[in-house]
């Protein structure tokens, strides 16, 4: 037996049914029979039966991330003329690989004139694997151009950690008469094994002038403002 697909937590797993020979019995070929089994590691330590996974195929799912998981193919002859046996055979443990969390896309953000508690619009990290996540500023605004706030008013600094409540809640407040770049902001999600990040950019309309410029969004805020020239 053989198994094709990717082994990570959402993926199709596939049973290829392997080649028997019943030569002493005879036709009918072999009935065969799966079981999909899930270990703690490659020697297949803690195995056991996967419930209701008795299928040619396997749909992974979050109990078996970063677990090792492998299929038993039974074949039972007929027992004409001989009695009828079972033979089992099963593939090797395979590890179900880590998947990063997924963050928003870098994205702009539009950000008026000494305006307050803009919002930055941040959606929750995400992850299949059920990992706990942590969520780290990295990079903030530059100093005298803005500042990056919880909705609690807190400043942030950067290697603040935050929940994701905190994460989706975060405004940007410009200061009084800031002209120029206000920089970025940039926070890193980390399950344990993958790291990813966002940046979003900031951007609005100089002193002397309403139009709105367009900010990125991998949460940097850079070309935040615009001179009156703009």
């Amino acid at each position: 037996v053989n198994v094709s697909g990717t082994h990570s937590v959402g993926q199709l797993l596939t049973a290829a049914p392997g080649t028997w020979n019943d030569a002493k019995d005879g036709n009918p070929a072999p009935a065969l029979t799966y079981q999909w089994r899930r270990a703690d590691d490659a020697g297949g330590s803690g195995a056991a039966d996967i419930a209701a996974a008795t299928a040619t195929t396997y749909t992974l799912t979050a109990a078996d991330a970063h677990k090792f998981v492998c299929v038993v193919e039974t074949a039972t002859d007929s027992g004409t003329p001989m009695p009828a046996q079972a033979v089992a055979v099963a593939t090797a443990w395979t590890l179900v690989q880590n998947t990063a969390p997924v963050l928003q896309a870098d994205k702009p953000v539009a950000v008026l004139e000494e305006s307050q508690d803009t919002a930055l619009g941040i959606s929750a990290p995400t992850d299949v694997d059920n990992d706990t996540l942590t969520i780290t500023v990295k990079v903030i605004a530059t100093a005298g151009k803005g500042t990056v706030t919880k909705a609690s008013g807190t400043v942030l600094a950067v290697n603040d950690v935050l929940t994701a409540g905190e994460l989706t809640g975060l405004l940007f407040d410009t200061v009084t008469d800031a002209t120029g770049a206000a920089g970025t902001f940039r926070y890193e999600v980390t399950d344990g094994t993958a790291t990813v990040s966002q940046t979003v950019t900031a951007e609005g309309p100089g002193l002397s002038g309403p139009t709105e410029k367009t900010v990125t969004s991998s949460t940097s805020l850079s070309d935040l403002f615009v001179t009156p020239d703009d």
